[in-house]
């Protein structure tokens, strides 16, 4: 997926009956591996967030139990609106 800035494209607006290949990225529904590309920085920074708070207040074991990265990835896709966004980093 490309990274775009919302700076970069604020004046793009798609015609729907443009054939050349100009179309609007954001708002569509992904599946989770698409997903997961696409936010991948923001999840990765989540992640390390939550271990770093689990181990400096010695709560891994009781808060996150064996939750791997793949884990967690599935558990916020779920609770998502499981689209592309435009603000993402």
């Amino acid at each position: 997926m490309p990274i775009i800035k919302s700076s970069d494209d604020y004046h793009f607006h798609p015609d729907p009956q443009d054939d050349n290949g100009n179309e609007d990225i954001y708002d569509t529904p992904l599946d989770f591996l698409q997903w997961q590309e696409w936010y991948q920085q923001d999840l990765m920074n989540m992640w390390m967030g939550m271990r770093g708070y689990c181990e400096d207040t010695y709560l891994r074991g009781s808060l996150m139990g064996g939750m791997t990265y793949q884990d967690f990835c599935e558990f916020v896709y779920h609770f998502s609106s499981q689209t592309s966004s435009r603000f993402a980093t």
